[in-house]
């Protein structure tokens, strides 16, 4: 599944990218979702700073669709980023910890001046391989995968107005 999503803050584009690029363990007090992110290694290529991010939310966070198949406290996943600090642009995968075979979720961010404020764009896919599971969750009965895959979105899409909120938050307070 496709999508696309943008979102406005009051900030100016650079700095929206370096706060949310730079400081990500602070970053995550302004997401009630997430319990922590931390930073798992830092590397730079022709394409930009390459990133890989751990972030890790309660069970609770996640849509209620998916709780009963997650028999953890929480859930992480690893973000794989590459940040291009000329065209304000930031390329990501991320693959959950467990049942990564499962998932592909990839997609861009894209950070523009706008007057005085920043639009944060991003453009991505997202797809559920059910598949390629050993063994599908009884819980999920004959729930196609693109079915749940819509379902799923709908619920994590707040999840990216709260994330580009809690920059805009961390700005606030800090200057």
């Amino acid at each position: 599944m496709r999508f696309d999503l943008s979102h406005e803050v009051a900030w100016p584009a650079r700095l929206v990218f370096e706060t949310w690029r730079d400081r990500p363990g602070r970053l995550a007090a302004y997401l009630p979702r997430v319990d922590r992110i931390e930073r798992l290694s830092t590397s730079q290529t022709s394409s930009g700073q390459v990133l890989q991010s751990r972030w890790v939310v309660p069970t609770s966070a996640l849509p209620s669709l998916v709780q009963p198949l997650w028999r953890h406290e929480t859930f992480s996943w690893t973000e794989h980023a590459t940040w291009d600090a000329e065209a304000l642009e930031m390329h990501w995968r991320q693959v959950p910890d467990r049942f990564g075979e499962a998932v592909h979720a990839e997609g861009s961010f894209r950070f523009d001046d706008d007057d005085d404020e920043t639009i944060v764009w991003v453009e991505g896919h997202f797809e559920l391989r059910l598949e390629r599971l050993e063994r599908r969750p009884p819980a999920l009965g004959t729930i196609g995968a693109d079915t749940l895959e819509r379902a799923l979105f709908e619920v994590l899409r707040p999840n990216f107005r709260m994330l580009v909120e809690g920059v805009s938050q961390l700005l606030d307070d800090e200057l």
